[in-house]
């Protein structure tokens, strides 16, 4: 009996020995992507993309931003002063997204203020588009997720609606010359033809009192 349980320990061990040494392949990166993506699971690990990293703060952002721009050095006071911009463009990006709001307008930037807007607006899934004021100074528009600037409001702000999208158009203020001397004819021809009207009218009207007196 101790022989035999003797050989049976040794078979055990020389099978968990083999076990052992078996060396099972381990599943690469793409590979553990490509089952999560099959399975629908929640977390897929991120890929790896050239650029600012996903957990980035503010100061990484501006850093970062400023150096695509190629905008030269940043010293600290400036560096912080961007930061506490950038804080603040962030709060009102939230806010207008927590609001009914179709659009939000930011002011006439730098461009590094607005690089920084527009990549903000874009973590948000807000569409942009630059516009062109009475000043020719651009400003930044951002949309809500989903929505774009329709055709009453490319006409309020004079972009005409041929051009693409993703581009911006300054506007062509010898048009709108144009327009404004030929509404101020139309104008002035409208009121002279409106006295000569009047003034045929009274003549009329002065000559019938005179008969009717007669």
């Amino acid at each position: 009996m101790t022989k035999q349980r003797n050989r049976i320990l040794l078979n055990n061990e020389d099978h968990m020995d083999t076990s052992r040494d078996i060396s099972v392949p381990r599943p690469t990166s793409s590979l553990i992507r490509l089952i999560h993506i099959e399975h629908n699971y929640n977390c897929i690990p991120p890929e790896n993309r050239k650029g600012i990293k996903p957990k980035r703060n503010l100061r990484q952002l501006v850093c970062f931003l400023n150096a695509e721009k190629n905008l030269g050095p940043l010293d600290f006071a400036d560096l912080k002063l961007h930061v506490h911009w950038t804080d603040g463009i962030l709060q009102r990006l939230r806010r207008f997204l927590a609001s009914n709001r179709r659009f939000i307008e930011f002011r006439p930037m730098s461009v590094l203020q607005e690089a920084i807007a527009q990549h903000l607006a874009g973590e948000m899934c807000c569409s942009t588009r630059f516009y062109y004021d009475h000043d020719a100074r651009r400003y930044l528009v951002a949309y809500r997720p989903g929505i774009g600037p329709n055709s009453f409001e490319l006409i309020a702000r004079e972009v005409s609606i041929s051009e693409d999208f993703n581009q911006t158009m300054k506007p062509e203020r010898h048009q709108k010359t144009y327009r404004d001397h030929q509404k101020h004819q139309i104008v002035e021809n409208s009121f002279r033809l409106g006295r000569k009207i009047f003034e045929k009218f009274h003549a009329k009207r002065k000559s019938l009192r005179r008969n009717e007196k007669t």
